[in-house]
């Protein structure tokens, strides 16, 4: 995070970013900053999002590292594939003919 930055900007960045990513996520996570920003403890920032206080810990040291950006939520990885598509598009095509 920028520390030259007002709370007017910072707050203005964070309505940018709900624009551009328009995620249930998204929207938790700049409201967790925006009470942060209004003096509320993460106590009872996580009780008014729903979430623990740990995770509001997490989210507001992403954004102090990494400012607005970090509040996106990165893709994760997932398990890879069982079969290649390769595979998979000859067994989808067998079982269709059964």
């Amino acid at each position: 995070m920028n520390p030259a930055l007002s709370n007017d900007e910072i707050l203005e960045q964070l309505k940018t970013l709900e624009k551009d990513h328009p995620t249930h996520r998204v929207f938790n996570h700049c409201m967790v900053v925006r009470l942060s920003l209004e003096g509320y403890t993460q106590r009872e920032i996580a009780k008014i999002v729903g979430c623990n206080p740990s995770t509001v810990n997490q989210i507001l040291k992403r954004f102090r590292e990494q400012g607005v950006e970090g509040l996106v939520p990165i893709k994760q990885q997932g398990r890879p594939h069982f079969l290649s598509s390769d595979k998979e598009n000859g067994t989808m095509s067998s079982l269709r003919t059964i």
